[in-house]
């Protein structure tokens, strides 16, 4: 989160799609959002930006096993 207004924030946060081309130019093999649905910081709804994420991966996201997690708030992530 932390995006919008993209013409004030741009210079500070990525937006959902920009992270996920970040992702693929990276080379990661898992991509887990964070800093996101905790506080109503900037202009974006607290769930917009794991929705614009889900849909960037379903247009966008590799298809070679890499995964989006995308943890509730407060989950914890245990990598291998």
């Amino acid at each position: 989160g932390g995006y919008e207004p993209g013409w004030f924030m741009l210079q500070h946060h990525m937006s959902p799609e920009q992270a996920g081309r970040a992702f693929l130019e990276v080379g990661a093999r898992r991509l887990v959002p964070t800093h996101w649905g905790a506080f109503q910081l900037t202009d974006e709804a607290l769930r917009d930006p794991v929705g614009r994420l889900r849909t960037w991966w379903k247009a966008e996201g590799p298809d070679d096993g890499r995964v989006l997690d995308v943890l509730a708030v407060g989950e914890t992530l245990i990598l291998d």
